[in-house]
């Protein structure tokens, strides 16, 4: 069995797994946090309840995770089929997407320009959701964030850069 293959078993059967355990036990998770949600109500200080905000967004981002890992682990698997791929639709498509994650936060979207190339338009779209999610989440703790999403083209080929920057953010 070549390595790839032995990657491939792994992830599949690791996804597999964690898509039946893992929603059970988030399940309960969210029936306490839900029952200590409505004993609190009104008795939390406001960081106690963007806490409880937090734990509740982290949940819902591990629900997403068995399927991620099935995407992923299809995506070794499968023939790129390169086509001609507008990088500011994936990236339009990307925030829509990610719209629930930024609402309530002050965010200031700095989106510049980005290219058209060649490649394989789910794996980029994988990237770039990837990559703006993670600015979210390295963002959360503050007031206001500023994301940027660009590209520069140092030698033949674009890169795609997504760069976070606010205050006491360095």
């Amino acid at each position: 069995m070549c390595l790839m293959t032995t990657k491939h078993h792994l992830i599949l059967t690791l996804t597999i797994r964690s898509g039946t355990l893992l929603p059970r036990s988030l399940i309960e998770a969210n029936g306490f946090l839900e029952l200590f949600k409505r004993n609190t109500q009104g008795k939390l200080e406001e960081k106690g309840t963007h806490f409880m905000d937090e734990i509740f967004d982290s949940a819902q981002q591990m629900e997403r995770l068995p399927e991620d890992l099935l995407s992923f682990s299809r995506m070794g698997r499968a023939e790129m089929m390169r086509t001609s791929v507008s990088l500011d639709r994936l990236a339009q498509k990307a925030l829509r997407i990610l719209l629930n994650e930024a609402e309530g936060r002050d965010i200031i979207w700095d989106i510049k320009p980005l290219p058209e190339v060649r490649g394989d338009a789910v794996m980029l779209q994988m990237v770039i959701t990837n990559l703006i999610s993670n600015a979210l989440k390295f963002t959360r703790p503050r007031k206001q964030a500023i994301i940027e999403i660009g590209s520069i083209q140092p030698e033949s080929e674009p890169v795609i850069y997504v760069k976070i920057t606010g205050p006491a953010l360095t």
